[in-house]
């Protein structure tokens, strides 16, 4: 095992067991096939600019496993992040997940009443994660194009004119500029401060942020 690998012991309580978990229910539903297949990307990060440097490629289902994944991490050259893409391809249509990138880390996943307007709306829930710059949600069910451009424009309107800026506005920029959203799946950089990890959920009740057993 290389030294990456070291640094990552197990994935239970990153995105990647809420993906499978997510194509599962969808394969189950008969709402996709199990030839579904997922978009990733090798990418360096531009502080500031419209540049949007990636490496984009496509995984099968069956292949979406914590030993591939792995494997991916231990591939990223210096400089590169991997990250995982909205958009979902099944013979011939195209899917999205609906992805959240939030804004300051400082205060967090705070105002609990906009989300769950959100979440209501939209029919959705989503389990959140500490990317150690920001906070993360991954939805609980796949929408079409038309409807992730929708639910895109909607984030937007959950910052306030002025004050506390819940949504990154320039990820939501640049991701409708891309057409899928973007969220980091590994830790490789400096510029970044850990793995992405499982701190809660949130659905139309409300936010539910948990303790991470694995931190004393």
């Amino acid at each position: 095992m290389n030294q990456l690998q070291i640094g990552y012991p197990n994935l239970l309580r990153h995105p990647l067991s809420w993906i499978k978990n997510v194509l599962s229910n969808c394969i189950s539903n008969g709402l996709v096939s199990n030839s579904i297949s997922i978009t990733l990307s090798k990418y360096r990060y531009h502080p500031q600019s419209f540049a949007d440097e990636r490496k984009v490629f496509s995984l099968p289902i069956w292949q979406l496993t914590e030993n591939n994944i792995l494997d991916i991490f231990s591939s990223l050259e210096y400089g590169e992040e991997l990250a995982f893409h909205s958009q979902f391809f099944d013979f011939g249509s195209t899917y999205h997940l609906p992805l959240i990138d939030f804004g300051n880390v400082d205060r967090g996943v705070i105002d609990h009443s906009t989300l769950r307007d959100l979440a209501a709306h939209w029919n959705l829930s989503f389990n959140i994660y500490n990317s150690g710059r920001s906070y993360h949600a991954y939805g609980n069910r796949l929408v079409n194009s038309n409807e992730w451009i929708k639910f895109m424009g909607s984030l937007l309107l959950l910052n306030k004119p002025s004050g506390f800026k819940l949504i990154d506005e320039r990820w939501v920029g640049h991701r409708i500029m891309a057409g899928y959203a973007a969220l980091r799946w590994s830790y490789n950089t400096t510029h970044y401060k850990k793995l992405p990890t499982y701190v809660g959920y949130l659905n139309p009740y409300g936010l539910f942020l948990e303790p991470n057993p694995n931190q004393q």
